[in-house]
């Protein structure tokens, strides 16, 4: 928890865009180009908004936001592969992780950088009235909407976790891991209090902030995870029905002002399209690839294939890559932005809620309506329950492939990993399906024991 604590310590440097044109965009109403968090950056709206715009602004330039959760989940998965791989990748693409592995480290450090941004602001907002700050309860519900956000990977990668809810280091610095369901009580508390405060929309009518739709994606993929099949599906149904529109072609689901699109991150720090279509392919070397599993899961005729995979040869051998961006990172005019949170999955969701509770024909006329986008036909009328439910968890592979870790995560909490990871990894066990809390953040802090089980 180092980052988080430097960051709490300087109170953080948010923001120096490159241009007002960015800055703009990024916080839909003028804001400062620099700012810090202070008591004088709440004296005024436009400031505070400042100080929300850099809780974006770290979660896109750190590694929630370019890209590092898809790629380590990835591999631990049976979704990626490396060229030229690291002993540290390979730990994770065998599931044999060690205490010291920096990469998986790096999944700890990110979010908490960004709760202590979101913690900070939270606690400069508490000090102002709605007279100072007019939109002090959508900056507060922001910041909560994110916290809760950064919580969901936290616990889903590690399990019990230090549940940080203070800028103050001095209060955390030996701070225990909390229970799984205590961190969700939070992440569900947070995630009902942005709901209430949030707008539907901004100005800019590009969804770079959380939105009430976007918090109502977020309760509704919480839910499905908490098996909580009711939940998930009425607050999917808010999403679909709130949002009304059909679902994009494949090749403009990820462009920028995407209608399907619920939450973006507008990509920052030197970075014109998202920084992950570089750790795939890039300057000509492909990294990262597709392992022939996710290569060849797809149905012959699935457009999504046509148009989210390349492929490249090397040395006679095809390997495969997600091209859901194709932006140049750097060169190219902006035309895609990071896609979060996006329409399709929350048919996914209602789908799964419903077959969960047997209505299986609601749920096959789900995952139809996301087989129809792809250009394949409809499932069949007679399949039961556990047919549909494989049903489901095909379309969550191959409509969310390497998008923030969903593979990893769905075999996780379905308890399908072993199952399915066992014929490629064939020593994981379900002490692998939590990634350890780093060896340095223990030696600085012994509350933090027990280590997760089989490290």
């Amino acid at each position: 928890m180092s980052a988080r604590y430097n960051l709490s310590i300087l109170l953080l440097v948010l923001v120096t865009f490159s241009n007002m044109t960015s800055c703009k965009k990024f916080t839909d109403v003028g804001a400062p180009k620099n700012a810090l968090v202070t008591n004088q950056v709440f004296s005024t709206d436009a400031s505070a908004n400042a100080a929300i715009a850099g809780i974006y602004y770290q979660l896109s330039n750190g590694s929630l936001g370019q890209g590092y959760t898809t790629l380590y989940t990835g591999l631990s998965a049976d979704e990626a592969n490396k060229n030229n791989i690291s002993t540290g990748e390979q730990q994770l693409l065998t599931d044999g992780l060690t205490v010291d592995n920096t990469y998986s480290a790096t999944l700890w450090s990110a979010p908490y950088a960004v709760l202590a941004q979101a913690n900070a602001c939270l606690e400069g907002l508490a000090a102002t009235d709605t007279s100072t700050i007019p939109n002090k309860k959508q900056y507060v519900a922001e910041a909560k909407f994110i916290r809760a956000f950064c919580n969901f990977y936290l616990v889903n990668l590690f399990g019990n976790i230090p549940l940080v809810t203070t800028a103050n280091w001095t209060s955390t610095v030996n701070i225990a891991r909390t229970t799984r369901d205590s961190v969700y009580n939070t992440i569900l508390q947070d995630l009902g209090a942005a709901l209430t405060d949030l707008p539907e929309s901004y100005p800019s009518g590009q969804p770079i902030r959380a939105t009430k739709y976007a918090a109502t994606a977020m309760l509704a993929r919480v839910s499905l995870y908490l098996q909580r099949w009711t939940d998930a599906a009425n607050y999917a149904t808010q999403v679909i029905d709130g949002m009304n529109i059909p679902l994009p072609a494949p090749e403009n689901t990820f462009l920028i002002g995407s209608p399907e699109a619920i939450w973006q991150l507008e990509p920052v720090g030197g970075s014109v399209n998202p920084f992950e279509t570089s750790q795939w392919y890039a300057f000509g070397f492909l990294s990262f690839f597709l392992t022939d599993q996710m290569a060849g899961a797809f149905e012959t005729g699935d457009l999504r294939q046509a148009a989210w995979v390349g492929m490249t040869n090397s040395s006679g051998v095809n390997q495969y890559y997600p091209t859901k961006y194709k932006g140049s990172t750097y060169s190219q005019p902006a035309v895609e932005y990071y896609m979060v949170l996006r329409l399709a999955e929350q048919y996914l969701i209602r789908a799964e809620a419903r077959a969960r509770q047997n209505d299986v024909a609601d749920a096959l006329a789900d995952l139809d309506i996301i087989r129809s986008r792809a250009g394949l036909s409809n499932l069949p009328a007679g399949l039961d329950k556990a047919a549909c439910l494989l049903a489901v968890e095909q379309e969550r592979r191959v409509e969310l492939f390497a998008e923030w870790g969903h593979r990893w995560l769905d075999l996780k909490r379905t308890g399908r990993a072993i199952a399915v990871l066992q014929p490629l990894k064939p020593k994981i066990t379900t002490d692998a399906l939590l990634y350890p809390v780093p060896a340095s953040e223990i030696q600085k802090n012994k509350n933090l024991l027990p280590q997760n089980a089989g490290y």
